[in-house]
């Protein structure tokens, strides 16, 4: 038996779904075509499937995931290590030609740099101030200290240019409710 894809994938689509140059660009890891593997499937296909199985799909978000393209990968990585640590994330897939954390999705672009503003969740206030600090060490550029600001009472947070220009945010709203759960969809195991 050989691997299968269902359906068949585009041709955009390389066998190395991974490299960041033969990916449309608004491709994430949520683009590939479920597997299934078979005795003797190939390398590829079980880099595919670790891949997937790496992989936690959500329902019911608003945003499915949010892609990065940005000139020095390393740099980067260094950077988003640093700050998303200090809210307490680690990276759930990382290889030499992009990182991600769970649907933050960071590639090298070859011809573009994206220009964006993300907004992280954070627990408290301390969190927003290590947020702050570590993306100052590593890399970030202050675009707003840690402190109140005026869109609604409790609204804290502090604000970092990344090193390819983007501008980071960790805030916390003060007391909350959760507005809905997440429904956690698998990939069926063969």
């Amino acid at each position: 038996m050989r691997c299968q894809n269902f359906p068949k994938p585009r041709k955009i689509l390389s066998l190395r779904p991974w490299r960041s140059s033969r990916l449309p660009r608004s491709a994430s890891a949520t683009f590939l075509p479920p597997l299934r593997l078979g005795f003797g499937a190939s390398c590829i296909c079980r880099r595919r499937l670790l891949w997937r199985k790496a992989m936690e799909f959500h329902q019911g978000r608003l945003i499915d995931h949010v892609h990065l393209r940005v000139q020095d990968l390393g740099v980067s990585k260094r950077f988003y290590q640093a700050v998303l640590g200090a809210l307490g994330h680690r990276p759930t897939y990382e290889t030499d030609q992009f990182f991600a954390f769970d649907e933050f999705f960071v590639d090298k672009a070859d011809d573009y740099r994206t220009r964006v503003h993300l907004a992280f969740q954070a627990a408290d206030r301390d969190t927003v101030q290590r947020f702050y600090d570590a993306g100052l060490a590593n890399g970030g550029t202050d675009n707003g200290a840690p402190g109140e600001r005026p869109y609604h009472p409790g609204y804290f947070a502090a604000f970092l240019l990344d090193p390819d220009g983007n501008n980071v945010e960790a805030v916390h709203h003060g007391p909350t409710m959760r507005s809905s759960a997440d429904v956690v969809v698998r990939p069926v195991e063969p």
